[in-house]
Formats: structure tokens, sequence, C-alpha cells
């Protein structure tokens, strides 16, 4: 468990107690964290303290370990991989260094031995060592390389890395191995709502990250240090001039990388809106901020956001407090103004949530229902599930009459306003 505690943070349903019942059946535990977490004394595991940031080069090292003892699952990899040694290099890449050849040191003279890893990791060479020789050796082995450890700085070369370790002992595609990511096999209906027939209508996107880059240096700026979308036709690697900006419960000053440069960035644009439940730090820089309703304000359901096969529905507990409003209703109404302004979308508003008319934006209660039962539908159909949705709300009243209900407190802001731009206004 690579930077993963499940008895803290769970991943679907149940992992916790899952992951009890394989400790029983003889099922062994190794954590790698800077601290000593829950998990680690949960399932009695092997506890191998990390310096933070650094678990790229433990992870090399265990890959020169595989290599040198010749603990590599060759078959799977001259089957399945690229770029893993000489022999897998594609045709264009002939002669050029191998993920073999940057371990072994052949090309830098650097070789990335258990020895070169403890210098950096604090992890010490015998450990090391120990660890690959266990992880290449075990079938199936699972390498639950999570999240934490790749949030750093460089973050991406220990998932990178992480990924190159499961390839290279066969260990992804296999019942008991993993090849971490976001996916799921089950899959959760998830759409209720219509999609208009302007969805994509313009197919192009850069990478969220490289947004502040293209601002700030437009128009010199090629394609690949934005991750330009390719396109079949006269735009394709045309660089973006970004004017305006719309964040839609997305936080990126608080999740991107050079928040000074974002700042920046910002302040060239001609519009920032920011639509969230909260005031982010993103929406303090916002020129429009749209107060949205939290799940406590609408009738919905809750889908498993990572992993699990379940389901929550989750009623309305109160009105929307102060101004605000569901997504939905925002976008129902924006679309209604659009059609106003700009007589080309005839009708957007009426094709755009075709359940629904104006008053929506007021009294959405019965059109939701609409929409949750049409989803019901759709899970019936394709996961065979049995209950009617009659059945699901009968469920839930008898749930609710046996609890009391929680009320959010009204304290929070709830306002939608017009804000100055942030370099006119003093700092707090």
């Amino acid at each position: 468990m690579w930077g993963w505690n499940p008895a803290y943070t769970f991943h679907g349903g149940n992992t916790f107690y899952y992951m009890r019942m394989a400790k029983q059946k003889g099922c062994k535990f190794v954590v790698i964290d800077p601290q000593y977490t829950d998990s680690a004394a949960s399932y009695d595991a092997w506890w191998i303290p990390i310096k933070p940031n650094t678990d790229a080069a433990m992870l090399a090292g265990m890959a020169h370990y595989i290599f040198a003892n010749n603990l590599q699952d060759q078959k799977f990899i001259d089957k399945f991989c690229q770029g893993m040694d000489a022999g897998t290099m594609p045709d264009w890449a002939k002669g050029q260094e191998s993920f073999k050849d940057y371990i072994l040191g052949t090309s830098d003279g650097i070789a990335k031995s258990p020895e070169w890893a403890e210098k950096i990791c604090g992890v010490s060479a015998a450990d090391i060592r120990k660890l690959a020789d266990m992880y290449a050796r075990t079938k199936p082995a699972a390498l639950k390389a999570c999240w934490a450890a790749g949030r750093a700085s460089y973050g991406e070369q220990y998932n990178r890395m992480a990924a190159a370790v499961q390839a290279m002992t066969g260990n992804i595609g296999i019942l008991g191995g993993c090849a971490e990511g976001v996916g799921k096999a089950w899959h959760a209906e998830s759409v209720a709502y219509p999609h208009d027939d302007n969805a994509n209508l313009w197919w192009a996107s850069l990478k969220s990250d490289r947004w502040a880059h293209c601002v700030l240096n437009y128009p010199n700026v090629k394609r690949e240090e934005i991750g330009c979308w390719p396109r079949e036709d006269e735009l394709d690697g045309k660089i973006p001039n970004i004017k305006a900006i719309f964040w839609h419960g997305s936080d990126w000053l608080n999740q991107l990388t050079n928040i000074n440069k974002e700042i920046a960035a910002i302040k060239k644009l001609e519009l920032v809106v920011c639509s969230d439940s909260t005031i982010t730090p993103s929406g303090l820089w916002a020129d429009v901020l749209l107060p949205i309703a939290t799940h406590f304000e609408r009738h919905d359901v809750g889908l498993p956001w990572y992993k699990g096969h379940y389901y929550i529905h989750r009623p309305k507990v109160i009105e929307p407090l102060g101004e605000s409003r569901t997504d939905f209703q925002v976008f129902t109404e924006l679309a209604y103004r659009l059609e106003k302004i700009d007589p080309s979308v005839k009708d957007f508003g009426k094709r755009y949530n075709p359940r629904a008319d104006r008053s929506y934006f007021d009294n959405p209660d019965a059109v939701d229902e609409e929409y949750l039962v049409a989803w019901w539908k759709k899970v019936q159909d394709h996961q065979g599930v049995k209950m009617s949705w009659e059945g699901v709300q009968a469920a839930r009243r008898s749930s609710s009459s046996s609890t009391s209900r929680w009320s959010p407190s009204a304290s929070r802001l709830r306002t939608a306003c017009r804000l100055k731009p942030p370099r006119e206004r003093s700092r707090f």
C-alpha cells in the first residue's frame, strides 16, 4: 500500500472489511508511508517509512533489483509493453534509451540501484531489495500506488515508475494484481439529464494545468506546451486566445500548481465566472460568483466517485438558502437568457431542459423527480434492478422516520453577487 490508508480513506464500499478478510486468509501487507498509519496497524503490515517526495527513487531501486536478478515477467513484457527494453522499442525509437537502459544506467552511467535509492529516499538498500524480491516473486501481487505521493513536485514520475514496476512484473490485467488509476469494471448509470444537440460542438481542449501558460504567453505558444487537443480540420494545432474562464465546481487555485502564475493569468482575462457552493480560493478572484445549492438542498442521487457497487439516494432536506440554486437550475436559466440574446439558438432553453419551462428556476421539485424516475428506469434496464422507484421512496421514508433530520447551519453565505475584479479589491 504505497501512500494508501484505506482504514481512513475509503475507496468504495467495505474496502477495509474485505482487506481484513484478505489478512485473515494469509495476505501479506506492506505500507510505504512517511507516517505509521491506521492501516499499517490494522493489517499488522511491514511499515517502511520513506522521505516525502522520494517515492520514484525507491521504485527505481526496486526495478533495478528485479532486472539485475532477472525476476521480470519477460513474456508479459514482450506481449504487452513498449519501451521496456531493447526488444520492445517501437520502430521509430529503435536504438534509443529504453526503461531498462535507464534503470541499469546503460546510457547515463548511473545505475538506479537500491544503494543509489537509499541516499535519496532514506530507506535502506536491504529493505528495498527485500521488498523488490517479495513483490517480484509473489504471484499475484497488488501494488496499490495511491495518489498522495503523486500530488507533489514531479509527482507524475512516481506514478510512471509505479506503472512500470507493475508492468515489468506482469501484475496488470490479472486477478489479484493492480494497475492503479481511475477506472471501474462496473459502470454506474450517471446521466438522466439531457445532452443537448450542441454538446461538444467545439471538441477542443488543453491540459488544465497549462491554461495559465497559454494565457500569459499567447500567441508564442506551441501546442505541445499546453497539450492542445488534436482536431481533423484547419484548426488543428491552433493556439486558443483565452479571454474568459468559467469555473464550475472546480477550484484550480487549490488543486493546480504555481498559484502566482495562475493569478497573473487571471488578471489578463476579461471575465472570470465561478459557480460553487462555497467561496473558494478561485471564487475570490471571480468577477461573477454564482452560489450553488448543496446536495442537502436538492433531490438527487449520489454515485460512487471512484469505486463501489451502490447508489446513494439523497432527498432534499431543506430549500436552498439565500439566492442559491442547483447547477441545473442555473444552467437552464442561462439557456433561456442566451436564447433571448442570440436568436440563432432558437428554443435553446427548452432543448437544454426538455422536461421544464422557465418556471423551473423557482420550482424544480417536480421536474427533478421526473428525471430521477427516468434515470432509475435506466438502472433497472441496464443493471437488472428489480426494486421500483416507488420502492426506493418507501425505503427512504421508512429509514427517515426512525432518524432525526439534520439541518445544516443557515449561517453560510448564499448570495449571488457581482464582484469587483481582484485587481480592484483590497487584499484581506
